[in-house]
């Protein structure tokens, strides 16, 4: 069972000041069209710029609408790499952002945003969404969010709700020694529909610790419902690999989780409310798992029989063989199509 009880993540809404240099609407001219065909799409930064800024976030907007943020280089920043506020229907793509004082991508209070195809390394956490719906983080390569808690995700979505809400395909990468993450995926008080669940899917974490309460795929964290972990890989992803800590219409599907012993390892997969909402209706089924404790005894699965019956729980493989060279593979293609970052 859990040696520690996990730190809730703090919820808490903040008014970022913006302290960035002014960029107002660039229009080159051309328009692209949007990923979901949702029109077209205008500048919102000249492509190929270089943004820097050492007192405050490097690039923040508040009520773009159809605006794409493509090709640009950030960091380092004071603050945020981007933050976007109030916006609707905006696609980031092919964007490098490294070395922020705050989170690489902040998206607050907005609807229809999508990341795609680019790169953040050496943030607070790699793109921190709140209070918004209709998200889609894909193909993104995040590395080493130095955290501390109450950040340090590679993506976390705070109070996202609604259908449509998305990460997919994206390769994580915590290298040791260079901060402290916290959960890797964290879904926090975020609510999907029975027709739409939050879906977690196809994406690569590998590293983590030594946080003894952060690990791989939270679900459910401070309460949630409608959600699914589904085909992801972790290796050695920190204290667990995926859990459900609160919450209902939670699953977890046939994802596969490794973890070599080290002083922090606790659980491959667990399921335990430890917050005020109640916690039912948990599938955890067609999993492959191998996990070491510290204490060198395996630690596949664990239930803190506080969240009902758990569906598909003897339909799991927990004694897997699996070994470290998992964070070699290659994602399903018919599943992700990335071009130039996230899992491929």
């Amino acid at each position: 069972m859990l040696t520690k009880r996990r730190i809730g993540l703090l919820a808490v809404a903040l008014l970022f000041a913006k302290t960035a240099a002014a960029f107002s609407l660039y229009n080159a001219g051309a328009t692209k069209e949007a990923p979901s065909g949702a029109g077209e799409l205008t500048a919102a930064v000249a492509p190929g710029s270089k943004i820097t800024n050492a007192k405050g976030s490097c690039l923040s907007l508040s009520g773009l609408k159809n605006a794409l943020i493509e090709n640009v280089v950030i960091g380092p920043c004071g603050g945020h790499g981007i933050e976007l506020h109030d916006s609707h229907n905006v696609v980031i793509r092919n964007v490098v952002i490294e070395d922020t004082q705050e989170s690489g991508i902040l998206i607050a209070g907005s609807t229809a945003v999508d990341v795609l195809e680019s790169r953040i390394s050496r943030t607070i956490s790699g793109v921190y969404a709140l209070n918004s719906k209709t998200l889609n983080v894909s193909c993104n390569t995040i590395v080493s969010p130095r955290g501390p808690i109450p950040r340090g995700q590679f993506v976390q979505f705070d109070k996202v709700t609604g259908s449509d809400n998305r990460i997919r395909c994206n390769s994580g990468h915590n290298e040791p020694g260079q901060g402290e993450p916290e959960d890797a995926i964290s879904l926090y008080q975020s609510h999907g529909t029975a027709q739409s669940p939050i879906t977690v899917a196809d994406n690569l974490i590998v590293g983590g610790g030594p946080s003894e309460s952060g690990g791989g795929i939270m679900l459910g964290d401070s309460g949630g419902s409608y959600q699914v972990a589904t085909r992801n890989v972790l290796v050695d992803p920190g204290q667990y690999g995926i859990a459900v800590s609160s919450g209902h219409d939670l699953s977890i599907l046939d994802n596969v989780v490794y973890a070599r012993r080290q002083p922090f390892t606790n659980v491959g997969i667990y399921t335990w409310n430890q917050y005020d909402p109640k916690c039912h209706s948990i599938r955890v089924e067609g999993n492959e798992v191998k996990w070491i404790s510290k204490t060198g005894a395996p630690n596949p699965f664990w239930d803190g029989e506080n969240c009902g019956v758990i569906k598909g729980e003897h339909k799991n493989n927990f004694a897997a063989k699996l070994t470290a060279d998992l964070a070699e593979r290659k994602p399903v293609e018919a599943q992700c199509s990335c071009k130039s970052e996230g899992w491929r």
